[in-house]
């Protein structure tokens, strides 16, 4: 813990430290809200310092994924789910959920956070394991002296509470940290967002919209189900006015799972679009025939019509 300690009090830690509280900012107001509101330590909000420097993109080299750091193995029971729209591992907020109540679980059964925080690394069949040959009554350390889980699970523990211990209290350490500064809003979508035409139209950094749905493999939103779309709370007025704008479409192409006795021309209609324009936007020739079960993009009504204007 001291070693862990006195390498963050040091100037390239301190560095370290700063610039990975930078990264945070967007995500540590919904963190610290619910780390209070699930009555856990409030140290926890900083795990992430370790797992990914609060990087939603960061993937190991194990295949962990987001802030948190979940395997695609470990979210069954957590709320989470991967699909070929979304990862939500990547969404700070459920992923935070997840993790906040893995944590919990594991303290639960362990009655011990030092041990609960080693499981969140090595499993906690791993934990279990060591405390069965180390004795029932033993706690981390004990673990730590026999070296009963992986070194990378023994320096885990300490470096963590290296981290939080000066995080927690940064005016001891002479430390100015950013303050959160972003305030989330949560919108269930009953349409299909393209988040780069939003942002423009809302004039939110396309960064920022990108950082908040970092679950989305792609930069529009999923065609099924409603999808809980992350604003700044500041611009709420601003995006729920342009989403109620019907003629103003967000999205430069409608995505479409084809059923069976689908047509172009079936779609062309109901899409308001056209049979020449489905057929560039998908790559294809009038001989193709779209089968059942495919993905196809179909260019919105108003794109459509810019283009044609353009064209014009």
């Amino acid at each position: 813990f001291e070693k862990y300690r006195q390498y963050y009090l040091s100037n390239q830690g301190r560095k370290i430290l700063l610039s990975t509280m930078e990264k945070a900012v967007p995500f540590m107001d919904y963190i610290q809200s619910r780390v209070t509101e699930y009555a856990v330590p409030q140290e926890l909000a900083y795990l992430p310092v370790i797992e990914s420097a609060f990087s939603p993109f960061a993937v190991s080299k194990s295949g962990a994924t987001g802030i948190w750091q979940f395997m695609s193995n470990s979210i069954n029971g957590y709320g989470l789910t991967i699909t070929e729209w979304v990862d939500e591992r990547r969404d700070f907020m459920k992923s935070t959920d997840a993790a906040l109540n893995k944590l919990m679980d594991n303290y639960k059964e362990l009655k011990d956070w030092p041990l609960a925080i080693a499981a969140y690394n090595a499993g906690l069949g791993s934990l279990r394991r060591a405390i069965n040959a180390a004795g029932s009554n033993c706690d981390f350390w004990t673990i730590y002296d026999k070296g009963l889980v992986s070194r990378q699970a023994l320096d885990y523990v300490p470096k963590f509470l290296a981290v939080a211990s000066i995080l927690r209290y940064p005016d001891l350490y002479g430390l100015e940290l950013p303050s959160p500064s972003i305030k989330w809003e949560t919108i269930s979508l009953e349409q299909q967002v393209d988040i780069k035409l939003l942002a423009t139209k809302a004039e939110i950094p396309l960064e920022t919209l990108k950082l908040g749905n970092a679950e989305l493999h792609y930069t529009i939103t999923p065609p099924e189900n409603r999808y809980l779309l992350k604003i700044p709370a500041d611009k709420s007025d601003q995006v729920k006015t342009i989403l109620a704008d019907s003629n103003a479409p967000l999205v430069r192409y409608e995505i479409y799972k084809v059923k069976q006795g689908d047509t172009l021309s079936v779609l062309a209609r109901r899409y308001k679009s056209s049979v020449n324009a489905i057929l560039a936007a998908n790559h294809l020739t009038s001989k193709h025939r779209i089968r059942a079960g495919r993905w196809i993009k179909i260019p919105s009504r108003g794109y459509v019509y810019a283009e044609r204007r353009q064209t014009a």
